[in-house]
């Protein structure tokens, strides 16, 4: 491969004046590939500039995509042409996609990266849809009356809020501190209106850029006079610039019976609460990257928590079997056999027989 500048003199004017163009003779591979306008398959070149003028050339002059005229083309394009644009665009990159070092020979032309990129950027996004190069990360933040076992979830950036805290300056911080395209916001359950400006403070001093998820909090333990009054204030959850993706404590979770959400979290634990809030949001087309439960006790709040997978284990159905000493503990001995002792019914009589008895209700004994 080579690289040359080629100066030229604009004769038209009265003032020379020096355009500088870059000429690359071939590609980075060991041996050359060549390259033709889709229809002027006669005008072969190993030059990349030379295929881009071509193309160019031939928009503005068409009669020189005729068979015949393909040493014509070839002869007029060695050199640049002042005039003629030097932008490669998409037929160029497509007839230059046969080159695996395509990438390489674009970093050493000006303009040519960006428009490389850009048209490369494109295709993916025909084929694979918008938004398939974002990596999508999350937060969470608890608000003020939010227990952090509630939310079992093993996550890098997590933050709990206190009453005490500056809101909407402890949010932004920790926005700044960790930028993520998703901020989860946890509320507890409440019918306080000031909780509501709280949670409004919360979600604006979110930025822009990232999508906020607010979900009520596990609600296992609830007043439920207070449920209507709290849908309607979690219902009024807005922001004033940005997006926001509400779950609703009245979203409907199927497994469940088709119970409310707020219902079934009643009678379901912190870990497959969550989990049914994943698959809401899945089905909103809302991603929870990174999702993993994660076992909290008394014991580790201060160590790493520890990850356990988000398949939660059904429980056994089977009754508990009794010990062997279990029965001394209610009051009667353990059952043995089959035989016609209290602690059976099967297998004989269920009346004591007097006559054998080792004691006569009179308290005397038949013994000899």
């Amino acid at each position: 491969m080579r690289v040359d500048s080629v100066h030229y003199d604009n004769m038209q004017n009265t003032q020379v004046n020096l355009i500088t163009f870059s000429d690359i003779y071939g590609c980075r591979c060991p041996t050359s590939c060549v390259f033709y306008p889709k229809d002027a398959m006669s005008a072969r070149t190993t030059s990349p500039t030379q295929l881009q003028r071509m193309i160019a050339l031939t928009k503005e002059a068409p009669d020189l995509l005729l068979r015949d005229n393909a040493r014509e083309l070839l002869l007029a394009t060695q050199t640049p042409i002042p005039g003629l644009n030097s932008t490669p665009d998409a037929e160029t990159f497509l007839a230059l996609s046969n080159c695996p070092t395509v990438a390489l020979v674009v970093k050493d032309l000006r303009g040519w990266e960006h428009e490389y990129l850009k048209f490369r950027h494109s295709l993916l996004e025909q084929f694979l849809g918008s938004g398939f190069e974002r990596k999508e990360t999350i937060q969470v933040i608890l608000a003020p009356g939010v227990i952090r076992e509630q939310f079992p979830l093993q996550t890098m950036h997590i933050t709990a809020l206190t009453t005490e805290s500056i809101l909407e300056d402890d949010v932004h911080e920790q926005c700044e501190k960790h930028s993520t395209s998703i901020v989860v916001v946890v509320v507890p359950v409440s019918k306080k209106d000031t909780d509501l400006d709280t949670w409004r403070s919360i979600v604006n001093a979110i930025p822009t850029k990232s999508v906020v998820y607010v979900i009520p909090t596990h609600m296992s333990d609830f007043d439920h006079s207070v449920m209507a009054v709290f849908i309607n204030l979690f219902d009024r959850i807005k922001r004033d610039h940005g997006e926001i993706v509400h779950v609703s404590p009245e979203e409907i979770v199927e497994d469940k019976q088709h119970r409310m959400l707020y219902l079934a979290s009643e009678i379901m634990k912190a870990p497959e609460y969550w989990l049914a809030v994943k698959e809401m949001l899945e089905k909103k087309n809302r991603p929870w990257p990174q999702f993993q439960l994660a076992s909290i006790t008394k014991s580790n709040e201060n160590t790493p928590q520890k990850t356990v997978s988000t398949e939660l284990q059904p429980s056994s159905s089977a009754a508990p079997t009794a010990t062997r000493t279990e029965g001394w503990d209610r009051g009667w001995p353990p059952m043995r056999g089959r035989g016609n002792g209290r602690g059976s019914h099967r297998g004989g009589s269920r009346h004591h027989n007097n006559g054998h008895h080792p004691y006569r209700r009179d308290g005397t004994s038949n013994r000899n």
